[in-house]
């Protein structure tokens, strides 16, 4: 006896079960791209790609509670000098290239464990692990010159620059409150000693009562050939 059975349905039904299947698969790999893309705007900002503030109250302050006297962790903040002038003269569109530019100087630069941030405006936020004193000071005489003979076409020979104030961890703080507490006292004071200037904490307040920065201060001028932006 033979007995003969149409399985045209069943194939149909199993292929259709598969089809099923691969869309499912493609909906949630697109649903996941999405999740680390929106997770990945969380943390980064949009116009230098760096990380932004938000991400940096997450990973500075395990960094900085590690600091101690032999491995000792450096927090720099940097604020472009008369930003507000670029924007003003030459347009926001330049503004956002000098941003970004002065951005992939910081990026480049990075080794290891450092992290660079975009703080707000044209304040940016270096961490420098295993990093002491002077060779935070030689890192931001690096980025100063990068960033003076940067060739922007709409500037000309204007050479930019900018203003630092370096906390030095375990000596400043070891939170990250304390530390950029104390490395926007520094900053202050290299904005009030004539900006293009590095300023340490703890040293912020050495040659007060004299003209000019105290040595020691990393004290940086244009390159010359190119004329400084005036306030």
């Amino acid at each position: 006896m033979i007995v003969l059975r149409d399985v045209t349905v069943r194939e149909a039904a199993q292929k259709s079960l598969l089809d099923a299947g691969a869309a499912l698969t493609l909906r949630l790999e697109e649903n996941q791209r999405l999740q680390q893309k929106l997770e990945q705007q969380a943390f980064q900002d949009h116009l230098t790609g760096l990380f932004n503030r938000r991400h940096a109250s997450t990973v500075i302050p395990p960094v900085l509670s590690s600091a101690s006297e032999n491995a000792p962790v450096s927090l720099i903040i940097v604020d472009l000098d008369y930003f507000k002038q670029v924007n003003d003269r030459y347009g926001h569109d330049v503004g956002d290239n000098v941003l970004s530019s002065f951005a992939k100087i910081l990026s480049d630069s990075l080794k290891g464990a450092e992290f660079a941030f975009r703080y707000g405006g044209e304040e940016f936020l270096i961490v420098l692990p295993a990093t002491a004193r002077d060779s935070a000071l030689e890192r931001c005489a690096q980025w100063r010159h990068e960033l003076a003979t940067l060739a922007i076409a709409e500037l000309g020979d204007v050479a930019l620059s900018f203003s630092a104030g370096i906390a030095i961890a375990p000596q400043a703080g070891t939170s990250l409150l304390e530390c950029t507490k104390t490395a926007d006292i520094a900053l202050y004071r290299s904005k009030i000693s004539g900006r293009n200037k590095d300023t340490v904490w703890g040293e912020h307040l050495d040659g007060m009562d004299r003209e000019g920065p105290a040595d020691g201060h990393g004290a940086r001028t244009a390159p010359s050939g190119r004329k400084a932006m005036l306030p």
